[in-house]
């Protein structure tokens, strides 16, 4: 019989087996393990299933135990160790569940009960990763559970937002639509993410890849322990965000005061905010409940912090126009289209409006960004050319 004491404890000697000696770090991590399974049996899973998924959510030990050594991991001769969802979570990307409810939505569009969908999804499906998943999924709902339920089950890769639009979807008789909508609010907002992501990423690889050519090029020995401290130095920086949650909202503060990039953070976050009231209200999702989805998906503590006084406010009677205002983080014209939709009874259409507004935004900032980098580091690789030649 599974005893959670005794799992944590086993969870705890791991991390020491790993190598870790520091009591301290030990006493916090188990901390928030324990945070974790708290916030997973209120959602209505079991001790085990809430263990084994606060451990999987935590990363596998490839990744923490050989690059940190201090941090949360799998060590293989525990039980829990090769549990199922460890894999899940590290081998199940955001687009594969945004495409699983794309076609499980067109598929039940055609007429298609909800168990052959999954059926035919998952013949279909490559990553034998997210094809067990699904045939999880299959069989609990053969089995009688709702969908709801049965994606409850697998709380890494569908959060409380999925369920609980899903399980409004059930109840009003219209899943396929609703998974439709999903589908759409998951394209929008990962599409975002990924753009972003890829910009950034795009601008900081290439200038890095070029200056270390140039080092290497005109100063091979001060250019070799320049970049060897400089990836020291980002190792030791993954450390401490991993390890510290003060760290990573400290640093997602400072994210939103960079030059030009803080903006495109922010009007980033305001797309994701006003695309999830969009979708929660559309369900017809209560106020305060749609909040507490919107918190999770906001992206920034700023904006978390923000939404989760905003729920606060609305909880004791307030408007939401007012208690945004309040807040000094959204932008007037979203609180003007908040305050027509709050008089027109509209808005998730006005959520709606503010999303594709801001998203559009973002796209033509990153579009400027490219276009104003891309000369600078046209330049830069001909000066490394040029340098090269020079040396040679």
């Amino acid at each position: 019989m599974f005893q959670l004491e005794s799992a944590i404890r086993d969870w705890c000697d791991a991390i020491r087996d790993s190598g870790c000696e520091d009591e301290a770090s030990i006493e916090e991590l188990r901390d928030h393990l324990c945070c974790e399974i708290e916030q997973l049996q209120e959602r209505g899973l079991s001790e085990e299933k809430a263990f084994r998924s606060a451990v999987a959510k935590l990363g596998p030990v490839e990744d923490l135990a050989a690059e940190l050594h201090k941090l949360m991991g799998y060590i293989t001769d525990h039980p829990w160790a090769s549990n199922e969802e460890t894999s899940m979570a590290s081998k199940i990307t955001h687009g594969e569940i945004t495409l699983f409810t794309r076609q499980v939505s067109t598929m039940m569009k055609a007429g298609v009960p909800v168990v052959q969908s999954l059926i035919i999804v998952a013949d279909g499906t490559d990553n034998p990763t997210m094809k067990d998943l699904i045939l999880q999924v299959r069989d609990d709902v053969s089995g009688g559970q709702s969908l709801t339920d049965a994606l409850r089950g697998h709380p890494d890769q569908f959060d409380d937002l999925y369920c609980d639009l899903v399980n409004k979807g059930e109840q009003s008789g219209y899943l396929e639509v609703m998974l439709d909508r999903i589908a759409i609010y998951k394209e929008k907002t990962e599409g975002l993410k990924a753009k972003i992501t890829r910009a950034l990423n795009f601008m900081i690889t290439v200038p890095a890849v070029i200056s270390g050519i140039l080092l290497l090029t005109l100063a091979p020995r001060f250019g070799i322990g320049l970049l060897l401290a400089i990836a020291a130095f980002y190792l030791a920086c993954r450390q401490v965000l991993r390890q510290s949650q003060k760290v990573r909202d400290r640093q997602q503060r400072l994210a939103l005061r960079l030059p030009i990039l803080g903006d495109l953070f922010g009007k980033s976050c305001i797309a994701r905010y006003s695309r999830t009231l969009s979708i929660t209200f559309a369900a017809g999702v209560p106020l305060v409940d749609a909040l507490e989805s919107v918190s999770g998906a906001a992206g920034n503590v700023v904006y978390c912090d923000a939404i989760e006084q905003i729920k606060k406010d609305v909880s004791d009677g307030m408007r939401l126009t007012a208690t945004m205002k309040q807040t000094a983080v959204f932008p007037n014209m979203v609180i003007n289209m908040v305050a027509v939709g709050e008089e027109s009874g509209a808005l998730d259409a006005m959520f709606d409006k503010a999303a594709t507004y801001y998203e559009e935004v973002v796209d033509n900032s990153l579009a400027g960004l490219n276009a104003l980098v891309n000369p600078i580091i046209m330049s830069c690789m001909g000066a490394a050319i040029i340098a090269m030649y020079l040396t040679s």
